[in-house]
């Protein structure tokens, strides 16, 4: 199937436009409920319109994650994280939370 050339001319701006919003929303609604689950949506979506206006072969290329790992290191981390609490006598899932200074955002 041939792509059109149009749809890849899009897609390369608003790929770049989707990253960077998908980036202030991780940023800004890391705080806020469904801040960084949406974020990570934003940037699914960058991929996959990637993957809808290129081809398979051009985007493993450029995009060179074997998405089996990252998907099996997410969810280990995620259980992990989870672990954490019980490990100080506290209940599965607790939610800890501490302020960092970083020089260009500020207090995180």
């Amino acid at each position: 199937m041939k792509n059109n050339l149009s749809l890849q001319v899009v897609t390369r701006i608003t790929v770049f436009i989707i990253l960077a919003f998908s980036i202030y929303l991780l940023f800004a609604g890391h705080q806020s409920p469904g801040g960084g689950f949406i974020g990570g949506l934003m940037t699914a979506s960058a991929i996959v319109l990637l993957y809808i206006s290129y081809d398979y072969k051009t985007i493993s290329q450029v995009v060179k994650i074997f998405f089996p790992y990252l998907i099996g290191t997410g969810l280990l981390m995620a259980i992990a994280t989870g672990f954490i609490g019980m490990f100080v006598g506290y209940p599965f899932m607790k939610q800890f939370f501490d302020y960092f200074y970083i020089p260009i955002l500020g207090d995180v």
